[in-house]
């Protein structure tokens, strides 16, 4: 696969794609927030093809920012979830933090 984004530190998109087992042929890193021009989405299409990938995978952020994502072939948005278990503890040290 084609991995893109534009997020403020790109590589553990990346690296958390290859623990995931998947392969990453190739990879595009964008400024964070920034916004694909036709001319990027161009250059993701022909790097996808000429590396003979089935898949192009991005952030849920990249592909909201996208004027049109269905121009990008079999493109495809990693969801990622945080999940806090303990709320109460989280706070805590939230207000330590804030607090001093």
């Amino acid at each position: 696969m084609l991995a893109f984004c534009g997020i403020g530190s790109p590589w553990p998109f990346i690296e958390m794609l290859e623990s995931l087992r998947a392969s990453v042929e190739a990879s595009i890193v964008f400024s964070d927030h920034y916004r694909l021009t036709v001319r990027d989405i161009k250059h993701i299409i022909d790097e996808a093809e000429a590396h003979g990938v089935e898949a192009v995978i991005t952030t849920e952020k990249d592909v909201a920012r996208m004027i049109e994502p269905k121009l990008i072939p079999n493109l495809h948005a990693l969801s990622i979830r945080l999940h806090i278990e303990d709320t109460t503890l989280l706070a805590k040290h939230i207000a330590k933090r804030v607090n001093g």
